[in-house]
């Protein structure tokens, strides 16, 4: 909840957002877009990226890991690993 709108606190305004949805402020109850604000995503071109979590050891043994970020739509080509 972000603020409530009334003293009997049946009114309030809260944040909203999703993976695919980026933040917004809605009036509780209902799905009313609180105020005129109906933010767009700053990125949509990064929409349907796809995130990977690698993990190896080095020679020495310490487990080391980083992720990478695959465009949208990617799909592995011959002799990739997945």
């Amino acid at each position: 909840m972000i603020a409530l709108l009334d003293d009997a606190a049946k009114s309030f305004v809260t944040r909203r957002e999703s993976r695919s949805e980026p933040p917004n402020y809605f009036r509780a109850p209902g799905d009313q877009a609180a105020g005129a604000h109906r933010f767009q995503g700053s990125r949509p071109q990064l929409t349907g990226i796809q995130k990977r979590l690698l993990t190896y050891a080095r020679e020495d043994g310490v487990p080391l890991s980083g992720t990478l970020y695959l465009p949208p739509g990617y799909t592995p080509g011959p002799g990739s690993q997945s």
